[in-house]
């Protein structure tokens, strides 16, 4: 018995036996085993634990709020010292409408609704400090933000 393997540039591949083929396919994902396996190997042995939770959060039972807390203050406070840097580009607004974003041809807007354009960062902005309201702003190591 002859046996021929032949493996093409496109990933597939033929088993020849005695010039007849026995098999062909993807290399990577016929081929048995497989030429590309699998990152991790499930283990059919393996279970959760009989206390395992799924949520993915889970409220700390003993925590609290400290003896100061505040309910009235402010979420964040602004930063008194704080300057608009020179460049900031306050009429500019952070984002704008994706200029290479087109229609899909299938949208119907009777169907789908007006087509907005998916936005991109404003290419104005990244040569300047920022674009946007300006405001003074505490929660941040550069004491300024956008608005949005």
């Amino acid at each position: 018995m002859l046996y021929t393997l032949i493996v093409n540039p496109d990933q597939t591949f033929q088993v020849l036996v005695d010039d007849k083929e026995v098999s062909s396919g993807s290399l990577l994902e016929n081929f048995d085993p497989p030429v590309n396996p699998l990152a991790e190997i499930d283990d059919p042995k393996d279970t959760k634990p009989a206390d395992w939770v799924d949520d993915p959060k889970i409220s700390d039972p003993d925590a609290k709020k400290p003896d100061d807390w505040d309910e009235d203050a402010p979420y964040s406070i602004s930063d008194e010292d704080a300057v608009k840097p020179d460049d900031w580009l306050e009429e500019e607004p952070e984002f704008v409408p994706d200029p290479e974003a087109e229609k899909p041809e299938e949208w119907d807007d009777d169907e789908d609704g007006d087509w907005i354009p998916p936005t991109v960062k404003n290419p104005k902005c990244e040569a300047a400090s920022g674009c946007g309201p300006w405001i003074r702003y505490a929660g941040s190591h550069d004491h300024f933000r956008t608005v949005h």
